[in-house]
């Protein structure tokens, strides 16, 4: 196994098919949380949304500069009548960006052209850089992994007191199940010495904690931390 090397991409994809059995001596899990919403990194790493941009953009003008070299202080933009092209005007130059269903195509007046990556958030369209990092599978956040416990049938390979939470609370169980997936290949690929530690909060951390038992072994937990954020005093005491 290479080391000291970055992967980039779903944790579930590379613990799979790049990281050897029993190889890892120290896990630190820190997923997201169960919080009902979409992850933040779904909402800030995008150029712009395609229905609410303006020429106000601090993220589309500093892209424009780093990428194409074109800079300006007032950025015009209109859409086509189909809403499907994007015009850009910057001083001299005009930018059109054509959009399709899992990309966009950039192109300037002067023919340079770049492929955008286009995803559905919310019912809102998000505009991304894309992304230089394909290993050809499919990434998921766990937004994205609700579809899969409803649609696919992942959960009938669940335990059955996942399946009992899925009857009132699909959405929950489908967290679960996500992470259930995930720590099952952190088992795998971890030592036999080996430690793991995960990061989680009050919303879900009982029900991980019985996930963890089942996968690792309730008698193999070591400790809790818990981190407390209540204010202190100018003494040091807790007020």
């Amino acid at each position: 196994m290479k080391t000291n090397v970055f992967y980039h991409g779903d944790c579930l994809f590379v613990m799979r098919h790049d990281i050897p059995s029993e190889s890892i001596d120290l896990i630190y899990l820190d997923p997201p949380f169960f919080t009902g919403k979409v992850q933040e990194g779904n909402k800030t790493n995008y150029l712009f949304k395609w229905d609410s941009v303006t020429g106000e953009s601090k993220v589309l003008k500093q892209f424009l500069s780093d990428k194409l070299n074109i800079r300006g202080e007032e950025i015009k933009i209109q859409k086509s009548d189909d809403n499907k092209i994007l015009h850009i005007y910057i001083d001299k130059t005009t930018i059109s960006i054509r959009k399709e269903k899992t990309k966009a195509i950039l192109e300037t007046n002067d023919g340079r052209i770049i492929i955008l990556d286009v995803k559905e958030i919310n019912g809102d369209f998000s505009i991304f850089q894309k992304s230089k990092w394909n290993p050809g599978a499919m990434q998921i956040s766990y937004d994205d992994s609700k579809k899969f416990w409803k649609e696919k049938g992942m959960h009938e390979h669940a335990p059955e007191w996942l399946k009992h939470i899925a009857t009132g609370r699909p959405d929950f169980a489908s967290y679960l199940f996500y992470m259930m997936e995930r720590l099952k290949e952190c088992q795998s690929v971890l030592k036999s010495m080996g430690s793991i530690y995960l990061h989680c909060d009050y919303r879900a951390s009982h029900y991980l904690k019985m996930i963890m038992d089942e996968i690792f072994g309730y008698e193999n937990l070591q400790r809790e931390i818990i981190w407390d954020t209540s204010p202190l005093n100018i003494a040091g005491f807790k007020t």
